[in-house]
């Protein structure tokens, strides 16, 4: 499936761009010969060394009382074997120079990926690296919403986003753009990047604090979004923030943190891009991947 969709394999490419010959850089379904290679055996034995009390995360939101839940989940999991499992493997990569990869293919759109490497879940500057991808593309009053597709009509579709991982992370743009359009495109998304970095006025910064803030709001208004909250935190932190604690952190970031930030992540010699469509043009467009 995910070779049949190009924007789906276009973020395939860039996991592996980010993180080379590591766990996350390899595509979650495998490989026809991983898959075909798997035994019943190897089923097993994974289940029983992942699958075990130390790595079990019970979230439950709602009207339910606590001690309720607690005698349930004891009932259930007695006679579950504990057993211990191997750390996931450390991310290491250090990225020096800008990278690109192309896979032609007859398809209508250009799909193109931007990535940069990111920050931790439990980094001082991530809130500060997701005010900037609020700023630079999500919503339709962002940056790239509004210069490529509003003004310039370059893209159907562009959008930033931000993953945290448990040592690692990253910061990535996509776009699907008509094949004739992409080489202004690219260079007028970076133009973007760029500009975010060494001119964020303060004003902006304050709206995208409070769409951070009212988004989270609604969000937690949904009883799976806030035991996804809570198991995930418990998970990969093994301790909890509250909303309101996450909405202060947000308000006291300052312009000075933000560009700083901005400074030290929204750079040239970091720069991914994978592009999925009918496109030859490696070697212009690794011109354009610049900052």
């Amino acid at each position: 499936m995910i070779n049949d969709y190009p924007t789906a394999r276009v973020d395939s490419l860039i996991d592996e761009m980010l993180w080379p010959d590591h766990p996350l850089g390899r595509d979650i379904g495998g490989t026809k010969e991983s898959v075909d290679g798997i035994t019943r055996e190897m089923l097993l034995d994974h289940v029983a060394e992942y699958y075990t009390p130390k790595n079990v995360v019970v979230s439950v939101a709602g009207n339910v009382p606590h001690s309720e839940v607690v005698a349930q989940v004891a009932e259930l999991s007695r006679d579950w074997a504990s057993a211990a499992c191997d750390e996931p493997s450390p991310v290491t990569h250090v990225q020096d120079e800008p990278q690109i990869k192309l896979e032609y293919r007859r398809t209508e759109q250009v799909h193109v990926s931007i990535a940069l490497p990111g920050l931790p879940l439990n980094h001082p500057d991530r809130y500060s690296l997701d005010l900037l991808s609020v700023i630079l593309g999500e919503g339709m009053s962002s940056r790239l919403f509004v210069e490529l597709r509003e003004k310039r009509g370059l893209a159907y579709d562009v959008h930033s986003g931000v993953a945290h991982f448990k040592d690692t992370g990253a910061f990535v743009i996509s776009a699907g753009v008509e094949p004739k359009s992409v080489y202004e495109a690219v260079p007028t998304i970076l133009e973007q990047v760029a500009d975010v970095r060494d001119c964020l006025p303060e004003d902006e910064m304050d709206r995208a604090k409070r769409l951070v803030a009212g988004r989270m709001m609604l969000r937690m208004e949904d009883t799976r979004s806030v035991s996804a909250w809570m198991g995930s935190q418990e998970l990969l932190m093994g301790t909890i923030v509250g909303v309101d604690e996450v909405v202060e952190s947000v308000n006291s970031i300052s312009l000075s943190d933000i560009r700083r930030v901005a400074s030290e992540h929204l750079v040239t010699d970091r720069l991914n891009m994978a592009v999925v469509g009918p496109c030859r043009g490696r070697k212009r467009l690794s011109g354009l991947l610049r900052l």
